[in-house]
């Protein structure tokens, strides 16, 4: 039976779909998962599509459905070999399992437990959930006391959300003389001196508000005091010898692959650590791999046709050495799997750039976050004010248990955006124990059809978050849970004690969830 063949790719936003469709996608951003699959729920079998890339080899992922069955393949970019070079591809498994897409996704975390090894456990990190980034270019604030202060941001997020976990600067050591990328220094210029930045940076992380800076992993200015003499020479090349120049940025896409580059940055984040502490680190552009850094050089040691995965994986790896186990790091973009070993997090457009899946990922689980709990995604849905309706994708996150990136564009929200975003951020915080926790689950079973659910748990609590997809208002019972005598539940979206009816060792909890709205159950343990 087709109909019944369902498709599980692992693509933003994590396809689960019985529709006929077709996908090419870069291991990296688009796909981030080396997951895919079919299943038959009538037969109870499911086929696992893997690759075990371990050591950052870029591929595409191909996979398709239609009337005649589903097809999936690996391509690799084209390669440069010499005559007697050979060139070993990723291992790659098909596998049968009895189960569907949980037996799959089970397979896929047990060979992850084989190899992969997290960064430092940093608890203050995985509780962070009141992100604020705020834009300290020269563009957007001319005085350098003004550009090196964080307390207005602070003040603003508290403001509005009644938090204030850590605070994301943009472009604070942009320069007018030397430019925005590459010097990440004079400090007199950018952010009113040293010694008043740092003071301003200690104040914040003295109150439990972690700081953190904006350094790009690609960009450098000629302009540059520091590296501005060797922009061209590690510079990207194009086919035709000429160099990756970004005009509207006065500034060159460096090769991750030179080593000098690598150490260059590697001494800025250096630089910036011992002169300011901040609790984290932020390495733009890094993590998509998606092909729009693109590297044909012939004599940077790597293939003639290179998009760069293992050589950001590279540079990740050179920073984090430099920075120590203790400073988070994050990039732009979330990333396959090997360079989620360096990284602590990173921003994600998956809530904006997966509408076009929505068709076939109604529940919208972003599924990477539930394989990589300590992971950090902060969502980044709009750079402008929510309103007249832009702000639905906002309720995704917050089924997902992940965190927002915030702006100072808060003020500018209408009343029903502010108040999703705002209560999202409060239910967040309210329960980090739970969505801090390692112990997730997606997609857990629900009582009526178009419900959706996840489930996540700590010792003293227990969170399942809701979304409704339907059209309709969903009454009544939605969803059971095992019981623990003496839990007490609550509707943890508007605060509202619950009463369940128990049920063969179940508590069988009822609430009103309106149409595509997301709400929350919290289960108190005593």
């Amino acid at each position: 039976d087709h109909l019944d063949l369902h498709s599980f790719p692992t693509r933003r936003s994590s396809d689960l779909n019985n529709q006929p469709a077709s996908f090419r996608e870069p291991l990296g951003e688009r796909h981030p998962l080396q997951l895919d699959g079919f299943f038959n729920s009538q037969l109870g079998l499911a086929l696992g599509c893997y690759t075990h890339d371990t050591v950052a080899q870029h591929h595409f992922l191909r996979m398709g459905k239609d009337e005649r069955g589903g097809a999936w393949a690996v391509e690799y970019p084209r390669r440069d070999l010499a005559p007697g070079v050979t060139f070993n591809v990723t291992e790659t498994e098909l596998a049968v399992l009895e189960g569907d897409w949980c037996a799959l996704f089970g397979a896929y975390k047990d060979w992850l437990a084989t190899w992969y090894q997290p960064p430092a456990v940093k608890p203050w990190w995985e509780r962070t959930f009141a992100f604020m980034g705020i834009n300290s270019h020269f563009d957007a604030i001319p005085a350098p006391r003004d550009r090196g202060n964080v307390q207005p941001a602070i003040d603003l997020m508290r403001k509005y959300t009644g938090y204030c976990d850590y605070i994301h600067m943009f472009g604070p050591f942009s320069s007018q003389e030397y430019g925005d990328w590459g010097d990440y220094n004079h400090y007199n210029e950018t952010v009113g001196g040293l010694e008043y930045f740092r003071a301003n940076i200690q104040r914040a992380q003295a109150e439990g508000i972690g700081v953190g800076t904006y350094q790009d992993g690609y960009l450098s200015c000629p302009a540059g005091e520091l590296a501005g003499q060797y922009a061209e020479a590690w510079a990207m090349k194009r086919a035709d010898g000429s160099l990756n120049w970004v005009p509207e940025y006065k500034a060159f896409n460096e090769c991750p692959y030179i080593e000098d580059w690598r150490e260059h940055l590697a001494s800025v984040y250096t630089r910036l650590q011992q002169d300011f502490g901040m609790k984290g680190m932020y390495i733009d552009e890094i993590g998509a791999t998606d092909g729009r850094w693109l590297c044909e050089a012939k004599d940077h040691g790597h293939n003639g046709w290179e998009i760069p995965y293992q050589g950001e994986v590279l540079l990740a790896e050179r920073i984090r050495e430099a920075v120590g186990p203790d400073i988070s790091l994050y990039s732009e973009y979330p990333p396959a799997e090997v360079m989620r070993q360096p990284l602590d997090g990173s921003f994600t457009y998956q809530a904006l750039w997966g509408l076009d899946q929505r068709a076939l990922s109604p529940h919208y689980v972003d599924l990477p976050r539930f394989a990589f709990p300590a992971f950090k995604q902060f969502h980044i849905i709009h750079y402008v004010a929510y309103r007249a309706g832009n702000w639905w994708p906002v309720k995704f996150p917050f089924f997902n248990g992940e965190s927002y990136y915030l702006g100072p564009g808060l003020p500018g929200y209408d009343p029903p955006a502010l108040a999703l975003q705002t209560r999202a951020v409060q239910v967040l915080c309210e329960h980090r124990d739970a969505f801090s926790s390692s112990d997730v689950e997606p997609l857990v079973p629900t009582l009526q059809a178009g419900v959706f659910a996840n489930a996540f748990r700590a010792p003293k609590e227990r969170v399942w978050t809701l979304y409704n997809d339907t059209g309709r208002t969903a009454r009544g019972p939605l969803l059971a849970v095992p019981h623990v005598k003496g839990a007490t539940y609550t509707n943890g979206w508007t605060g509202e004690a619950l009463e369940p009816r128990l049920e063969n060792g179940n508590a069988l909890l009822e609430l009103e969830l309106a149409p595509k709205a997301v709400s929350c159950v919290v289960q108190k343990l005593p």
